[in-house]
């Protein structure tokens, strides 16, 4: 089977992560593959903040586990934060297969990752713009969702899946 396909059918989110540290250098991989996503009239109306720095991230997950009830970065030591430029048509699409692309490298890699979507909504409000500046998310951008990377500290198995959810018209 070819290597994209393994990949894309083997890639599962991770909910437990070591203490080792992502390199930098595999963080700058991921995010030239992000750049490479596709976007509406290559727009790419995507920002992306990399925050290894435990005391914030500790700050985030603690405003957003108290209104979910549990940690939402799994003790991953790496987060992307990916923001969508305001008043973009299709950004929000955009970021998606940015991310996709960043969830897939990563696997690629011998990463682990879990989409977070929870954060944009508990993070808005009138703390908005102080959470905007501890994810070093500039103007202009509103925080879609959070990425949580780093090698996996679990075994996971293929969850099943519909079988009910494409058909073909000829």
């Amino acid at each position: 089977m070819n290597e994209v396909i393994k990949n894309i059918l083997s890639r599962r989110s991770v909910r437990n992560f070591t203490s080792k540290k992502v390199s930098d250098e595999i963080i700058e991989t991921l995010l030239q593959a992000a750049t490479y996503a596709p976007s509406a009239k290559n727009g790419q109306p995507w920002f992306f903040s990399v925050v290894q720095n435990k005391e914030i991230l500790n700050k985030i997950d603690d405003v957003v586990e108290c209104l979910r009830g549990g940690s939402i970065f799994y003790g991953a030591q790496t987060v992307i934060f990916v923001a969508v430029q305001d008043d973009t048509r299709w950004g929000l699409c955009d970021c998606a297969a940015a991310t996709q692309n960043i969830l897939l490298a990563a696997h690629s890699l011998g990463l682990g990752t879990c989409w977070i979507g929870c954060c944009r909504d508990e993070l808005q409000g009138e703390n908005a713009e102080e959470y905007k500046k501890l994810m070093g998310i500039p103007d202009g951008y509103t925080l879609s969702h959070a990425i949580a990377i780093g090698y996996s500290d679990e075994t996971s198995s293929i969850p099943s899946r519909k079988d009910d959810v494409f058909s073909f018209i000829v």
